[in-house]
């Protein structure tokens, strides 16, 4: 028994058109991930920046300095006929950060007199809120302190 090998159209392999469209979509999608995975850790870097500024500025507020025990000492720091002041924390903090250069924070301390409405009652206190700036970006956090007793 004899076997023809016929060669079929379908056979002859591949074209170079075929290579050089298959080789673009390749170089195509490589570029895709690569952009991918560095603004993902463009993100991871901004977020752990962020959730660090967030994490000083509450060791901050959480001070006794800034207790209700402490009000007036605050009042008297704002001084007679102020309703706001802005102060620069002494020493910047520095964020430290994986693979890159430490990033300097500068704080601030803004306090604001001001009356608060409570259960429709009006409470004095104070506004106390603190400003992280970093990389041209601005983060704050405030807390209200008083002496009147809140339930």
């Amino acid at each position: 028994m004899i076997y023809s090998k016929k060669k079929s159209k379908y056979n002859r392999g591949y074209t170079l058109v075929e290579v050089l469209i298959s080789s673009a979509i390749l170089v195509v999608s490589i570029a895709a991930v690569a952009v991918i995975i560095s603004r993902g850790s463009k993100i991871n870097r901004e977020d752990m920046l962020r959730r660090r500024a967030f994490q000083v500025m509450e060791e901050i507020l959480e001070r006794s300095d800034l207790s209700f025990k402490n009000y007036d000492n605050l009042l008297n720091t704002i001084g007679v006929g102020n309703t706001t002041i802005i102060q620069d924390l002494p020493g910047d903090t520095i964020f430290h950060t994986p693979d890159s250069e430490p990033i300097i924070a500068k704080i601030q301390r803004q306090m604001d007199k001001a009356l608060f409405t409570y259960s429709g009652t009006q409470i004095p206190g104070i506004r106390v809120t603190i400003i992280v700036s970093y990389e041209g970006k601005t983060e704050s956090l405030s807390t209200i302190v008083t002496n009147v007793p809140i339930q």
